[in-house]
């Protein structure tokens, strides 16, 4: 009975090992080594991306520099008509 249970672990040892091996070369045969061809395309995505992102982040900022100018103006025009409002009454 001991020899079955020490063959039955040595058969399983043996499939994880197979098991392992497999997924290990299934892996690196998905993964194939970049050239450096490949490195420059994936610099110039990257690249491209980023200018995406500076454009609409300045796109961005000149909206909301927009925004503060016109809030900034408001202001001034509310105290402007306060100050009138508290000149005419004297």
């Amino acid at each position: 009975m001991k020899r079955r249970q020490d063959r039955k672990s040595e058969v399983t040892t043996r499939r994880e090992v197979k098991s392992v091996t497999r997924r290990v070369m299934a892996s690196t045969a998905r993964a194939p080594k970049k050239t450096s061809g490949d490195k420059a395309v994936g610099a110039h995505k990257s690249r491209e991306v980023l200018e995406r992102d500076l454009a609409a982040a300045e796109a961005k900022i000149r909206d909301m520099e927009k925004r503060l100018a016109l809030v900034t103006d408001r202001i001034a025009w509310i105290a402007d008509r306060l100050h009138s409002i508290l000149h005419d009454e004297k």
